[in-house]
């Protein structure tokens, strides 16, 4: 009916956001999310490519860091990415996995199931994938966290000083 068509937006952005708890420990965060697919199809509405499931990976940025009772850090970790948008039929779960490198030079990861939360109206209407999971952050053993400075033995001079 004329020459008019209505365009659409083949990339799809999603919003992604977790907590954790001991954020003081944490010196980069990246996380990698499976299941999505790796290209679009420019002829017909929203047929992506099905045949090689894509692995996003992207960076973690940080927002309302605050003390907690136990006088650690908390922290909201978020990111932005784009995609083509979920594989329909994905075979096994979809999976986000976070890696934190820390201040210590460990590495500590978690996997987080959100299979189900692609059919949520919230990730369907609104692309956001809000993991209401508290991410504990483990410190190495006996780590304090920050510099403890100190003067040990400490003695007295007596002396002149030319100025």
């Amino acid at each position: 009916e004329g020459n008019y068509f209505t365009a659409h937006s083949m990339v799809k952005s999603y919003y992604l956001q977790v907590k954790v708890q001991g954020f003081e420990w944490i010196r980069t965060a990246v996380s990698m999310l499976g299941g999505m697919a790796d290209s679009s199809l420019l002829h017909g509405h929203d047929k992506i490519e099905s045949a090689n499931p894509a692995q996003v990976f992207f960076a973690m940025k940080y927002a309302n860091k605050e003390r907690t009772r136990d006088n650690s850090t908390s922290a909201t970790l978020y990111a932005s990415f784009n995609t083509f948008g979920k594989l329909e039929d994905v075979e096994g779960f979809i999976e986000v996995t976070f890696e934190f490198n820390t201040i210590y030079e460990t590495t500590q990861t978690e996997t987080i199931r959100v299979t189900d939360m692609f059919e949520t109206e919230q990730v369907k209407d609104k692309r956001w994938i809000i993991i209401d999971k508290v991410i504990e952050i483990i410190p190495p053993e006996g780590a304090t966290g920050g510099m403890s400075p100190g003067v040990n033995n400490w003695e007295n001079i007596e002396g002149n000083i030319t100025v």
